[in-house]
């Protein structure tokens, strides 16, 4: 391996884990040494499309000026549905019902608002503090944890229909990891936040969340019914959401383990991972939140890798580019879908929430993963994304979720995820670093 191939590996390795080394600037054979013989990363590099070994091909001022004007506009979105009694953001234009999911989101909104100077120190901790105050007092799903919807308007626990109630559908527990890693990133920010973050933890009956090591749900699936309680996640979300847990001292050990239910699989190709308890969605969105907010296991981040060579394979394959994730898009009867580079032994196919139905369409190249994947693993395969989706721009309603594959046009469904992925992936890339350091 030459002195040029040596320092992109580290770079790569650099970009998806939170090393104080890297961040140093420190890039020596000596530390790919050690990541070849602690991870095989190298193995993953050496494997991966050459699309995504070829640098980036713009000046880094033009990258520069095309994530500034996409966080702006996402923040712009942000700033149009944020109320500011509650301090929570629509989640759609037309839906101000957020999950959990989405409620983290816009707190990393804020963040990144914060890190890009578009707001001040004092902005941030008052946004933040209102939507402490929210959740402080927030009506939760029978005493166990946080719904799955909320009023932006009011803060009241919601059904599936936005109607108040206080008995709620359910909860999400990979919804809930998601609020806790924000609950610990702003808390970290700003210490005064720490005591109000702390009362929201201490909510969460922890039992029924975390049982024999593993995340729990539940779901009334039909009023007057039982709920369905199941074991939630999967490879990548599952870590992801955990890790959210264990920054407050909670620990789904059996969750946490990355390699427990790994197995091995192919897609267009390319060695990938699959998840052997089936039912498995692998995609994009768990790995690029889990690189730019908590820094990447060399486990992780060899998946990662993999994850994403094999969408630059089928590119490669088929000419159609492919970056795929999960994304709201206003097609009945669904509404909302996961494009899988492999789910439960299928690749590039798509998911939905209801288990068991797979579907060819709808394809479309993700806005935010398009913008984070270039935050933290850029290529010329990468920013060839970020041009790809700029149709998914309206200069009024700000970003869609993406672009169709078959006719690349926008999907005109805008939300506050894209806009917090999007404003995420800036602000990582202007830190050069994870939001949190393990």
């Amino acid at each position: 391996m030459n002195q040029m191939a040596i320092t992109k590996l580290v770079s790569v390795a650099c970009l998806l884990t939170a090393s104080t080394a890297c961040a140093q600037g420190t890039e020596t054979p000596k530390n790919t040494r050690v990541v070849k013989e602690s991870t095989g990363t190298t193995v993953a590099v050496a494997m991966l499309p050459g699309i995504l070994k070829e640098p980036v091909p713009v000046d880094k001022a033009i990258e520069d000026k095309a994530f500034a004007e996409a966080a702006q506009a996402a923040w712009a979105f942000v700033n149009k549905h944020y109320e500011p009694k509650t301090g929570l953001v629509h989640a759609q234009p037309d839906w101000a019902f957020p999950t959990l999911w989405d409620i983290g989101s816009s707190m990393g909104a804020t963040y990144a608002a914060r890190e890009l100077g578009y707001i001040s120190d004092a902005e941030f901790s008052d946004r933040t503090r209102r939507v402490l105050a929210t959740l402080k007092t927030a009506t939760l799903y029978d005493n166990v944890s946080f719904g799955r919807n909320y009023d932006a308007k009011t803060g009241s626990l919601v059904d599936d229909a936005g109607k108040p109630t206080m008995k709620g559908t359910g909860y999400s527990a990979l919804d809930l990891g998601r609020l806790l890693i924000w609950l610990r990133i702003v808390a970290n920010v700003d210490p005064s936040l720490t005591a109000d973050a702390q009362a929201i933890v201490n909510r969460i009956n922890v039992k029924r969340v975390i049982q024999k090591g593993y995340l729990h749900a539940e779901q009334i699936l039909q009023p007057g019914k039982p709920a369905s309680k199941y074991q939630e996640g999967r490879l990548g979300y599952e870590q992801y959401a955990a890790e959210g847990l264990a920054l407050w001292g909670l620990q789904a050990r059996e969750a946490l383990r990355f390699n427990l239910h790994r197995k091995p699989a192919t897609a267009m190709g390319i060695k990938v991972s699959a998840d052997n308890r089936g039912l498995d969605r692998l995609t994009s969105e768990p790995f690029i939140l889990h690189g730019m907010e908590l820094g990447m296991s060399p486990e992780m981040q060899e998946v990662a890798m993999e994850t994403l060579g094999a969408q630059a394979q089928r590119f490669l394959k088929t000419d159609k580019m492919t970056i795929a994730s999960e994304d709201a898009i206003k097609l009945a009867p669904h509404y909302f879908y996961y494009y899988c580079v492999l789910c439960s032994g299928k690749e590039f196919v798509i998911n939905v929430h209801s288990p068991g139905i797979t579907l060819d369409e709808p394809r479309w190249v993700s806005t935010k993963a398009s913008f984070a994947w270039h935050a933290i693993m850029p290529s010329k395969y990468t920013w060839q994304a970020v041009e790809y989706v700029r149709p998914a721009l309206d200069a009024k309603s700000g970003w869609a979720t993406g672009v169709f594959e078959k006719d690349h046009k926008s999907t005109e469904t805008y939300t506050l995820n894209t806009a917090g992925v999007i404003l995420e992936a800036a602000a990582y890339r202007k830190r050069g670093r994870p939001f949190i350091r393990q």
